[in-house]
């Protein structure tokens, strides 16, 4: 709604271009995803250990990957759904909103947003 900034139209056209493509590209179409958002050099490969070692172990859990794909796509599908259910150009919480009040629908589409931003990697 309203302006939006070049960045938040690259990141949304990255993740809209994710969910047309994430089952053949399993898990490192996913990695890639985080590697294009964060803009991370291309010389340099985004290390998530925690994320790969979970999910190595739940695809053998559930003897295979799909599952796991499909909820990472919902974590996508619930980042873009910010800018449609959240009030006009509240599309995360920065200071100096410390506090506000928020549906269920809200909260979702507010923490699945705050999983790709790149200020949480660090």
């Amino acid at each position: 709604r309203g302006f939006k900034n070049e960045d938040y139209t690259r990141r949304k056209r990255l993740m809209e271009n994710y969910l047309l493509e994430y089952l053949p590209g399993g898990y490192h179409l996913f990695i890639n995803l985080f590697e294009q958002l964060f803009e991370t050099p291309d010389n340099k490969m985004l290390k998530l250990p925690a994320l790969e070692k979970w999910f190595l172990e739940e695809s053998r859990r559930f003897g295979a990957d799909r599952p796991l794909l499909d909820s990472f796509a919902n974590v996508v599908r619930l980042a873009l759904t910010a800018e449609r259910v959240l009030p006009k150009k509240i599309y995360s919480l920065h200071p100096p909103m410390m506090s506000a009040t928020f549906s269920q629908e809200q909260c979702a589409a507010l923490l699945a947003q705050r999983f790709f931003k790149n200020d949480m990697i660090g």
